[in-house]
């Protein structure tokens, strides 16, 4: 069963669980599970259609939560455009 952390911020916010970082002009989605600090998950995705694989894939992983799954497609939204991560 997923976890089901809800961590809010400082500012009051859901806590950031998937941030965007770039090398070489490849865009890395960095996941992370607030039950196991350090622990990081980065896949690189280069389209809309395998934001969509990846977004299939971690739906699958224990410690991925809905909150998770909502700031990926937001962020391969604003990456990709609306055809990445439809919900």
């Amino acid at each position: 069963m997923p976890s089901q952390d809800t961590s809010i911020n400082s500012a009051g916010e859901p806590a950031a669980l998937v941030r965007i970082e770039r090398s070489n002009g490849v865009v890395f989605a960095i996941f992370t599970d607030p039950n196991h600090p350090g622990f990081e998950y980065d896949p690189s995705i280069h389209s809309a259609q395998q934001a969509q694989e990846i977004a299939r894939h971690v739906a699958d992983k224990r410690w991925i939560t809905p909150a998770h799954l909502q700031q990926f497609a937001a962020l391969m939204r604003e990456e990709f455009g609306d055809g990445a991560c439809n919900d």
